[in-house]
Formats: structure tokens, C-alpha cells, sequence
């Protein structure tokens, strides 16, 4: 299966930008997003899958100094969503189909929200996704990879 995550757009000197998925295999991908210092925010978190996950489960890892207030939102209709462990630095969470029918093609799964500190200086903060490990209804698999996200926090100059 291939999975196209750019638009071709050749004719524009941009090439497209392909990955490969084994069968068994699985994508997890945090997106990105922009908010002032202070402000609450999310980012979805996407998968894209050969034949047969039926559930994710993974951490993703973020520094606490700037963002906190971690939660999962806006989880599809068809996947239910469990938070296993949370620290002030990590959210691990458990993502499972409803119906036990594989997970199949590009999708996204729920949002991960946070607040951004609002005492902080700007910054690239990298939202970090470890330990996947995609099941189905005979074992788990180990072919995987992840792409991870990132939150742009921004202050804006103070007004003299």
C-alpha cells in the first residue's frame, strides 16, 4: 500500500513524498499546530495501516515546562479511547476499534490537547510518540513507526 502525504504537485518542483506500508504494519502520526503562550490547543493524532490492528496503545511525551494539561478529545466514532498512564511530561493512551474491524488506510483517530505555559518564551516543542504498539485479535505487531509532532508556542512582544 502506498500512502501519499503531500499533493503531487511535480510541475511545481515539488516532489511527492510516499511511505510504505507493509501488511502488517502501522503509522502513527502527531500532528502540528500554533498557539500563543497560554492558550489551549490540539493536534490530531492519525494512523495509517496495512490489514488487521484492531488498537494502538503509545505514549507521547512532551516537556512539562511547556506544555501541561494534557487530554485526548475529539476521539472518532468508531474507536474508544482509554488513558493508561499520565505524568506531567507523558500521556499514554489506548486507542481500540468499537466493532473489533481493522483498522484500515489513513485515518484519524482523536485530537491530544494541552494548554501551552503561559510564562514562556517562544518555542519549536516536540511532541514525541514512543512505545507503539499496534494489536489485533491475534497478537501484537511490532512493525511500526511513528511521526512525530509539534507544538509552535509563541509570545508575542510586550507593548511598551
Amino acid at each position: 500500500m502506498f500512502e501519499s502525504n503531500e499533493t503531487n504537485n511535480i510541475s511545481a518542483g515539488v516532489p511527492e513524498i510516499f511511505t510504505l506500508l507493509a501488511p502488517d504494519s502501522v503509522t502513527l502520526q502527531i500532528g502540528s499546530t500554533v498557539l500563543r503562550a497560554g492558550q489551549s490547543g490540539v493536534v490530531p493524532v492519525s494512523q495509517s495501516a496495512g490489514s488487521g490492528a484492531t488498537g494502538l496503545t503509545f505514549t507521547v511525551g512532551y516537556p512539562a515546562d511547556r506544555l501541561n494539561g494534557a487530554l485526548v478529545t475529539n476521539v472518532a466514532s468508531n474507536i474508544s479511547a482509554a488513558i493508561l498512564s499520565q505524568s506531567t511530561n507523558a500521556l499514554t493512551l489506548s486507542l481500540r476499534t468499537l466493532s473489533g474491524q481493522p483498522l484500515s488506510g489513513p485515518m484519524r483517530l482523536a485530537d491530544f490537547g494541552f494548554t501551552a505555559v503561559s510564562n514562556q518564551s517562544s518555542a519549536f516543542v516536540p511532541l514525541i510518540a514512543t512505545n507503539l504498539v499496534a494489536a489485533n485479535a491475534a497478537a501484537a505487531r511490532s512493525l511500526w513507526q511513528n511521526r512525530c509532532g509539534r507544538a509552535v508556542c509563541y509570545r508575542p512582544p510586550t507593548v511598551a
